[in-house]
């Protein structure tokens, strides 16, 4: 906290309003404002030449680059359409391929049915076959059997 006497706020303030007076001009202001109106017209000129070259800069730069993005959009869309064109052609041939596949898996399904048919009667014709073979080797061997037996045991029995 600073503690300051009246005399030494009225003494600060009698300071303060004598730095306030004016000083008189000794050039007249009205040659300084034409001379500075002239620079300032034409530096506004300058300026004024400036932006209309930076403008039509400016639009000849968003007219090229507006044709370029033209172009590059005709582009994908022309690689799109090749892409998809293609894509469609692979599909029709890989359909094509399934079907195929599918009929030959099919065929091939068909003839190991066929197969399995075969081997299932031919098991059962060697099975048959087996059976008659043990059959005739138990008849033969019934017969050597007889065939041994004198003949006189044939006629009692």
């Amino acid at each position: 906290m600073i503690g300051l006497t009246l005399e030494a706020i009225e003494r600060n303030r009698s300071l303060n309003r004598r730095h306030r007076q004016l000083t008189p001009l000794e050039t007249p202001l009205a040659a300084l404002a034409e001379a500075d109106a002239a620079s300032l017209q034409k530096l506004a000129d300058t300026l004024q030449t400036m932006a209309d070259a930076a403008a039509a800069a400016h639009t000849a730069e968003i007219q090229r680059l507006a044709e370029a993005h033209a172009a590059e959009l005709a582009r994908m869309q022309e690689e799109i359409t090749r892409v998809r064109e293609a894509a469609s052609d692979q599909e029709v041939r890989m359909r094509a391929d399934l079907t195929a596949a599918t009929a030959k898996a099919e065929t091939a399904q068909a003839e190991l049915a066929t197969e399995r048919t075969r081997a299932a009667v031919a098991t059962a014709e060697a099975n048959g076959l087996r059976e008659r073979a043990q059959k005739a080797e138990e008849r033969a061997g019934r017969l050597e059997a007889d065939a041994r037996r004198p003949w006189w045991r044939k006629l009692i029995g």
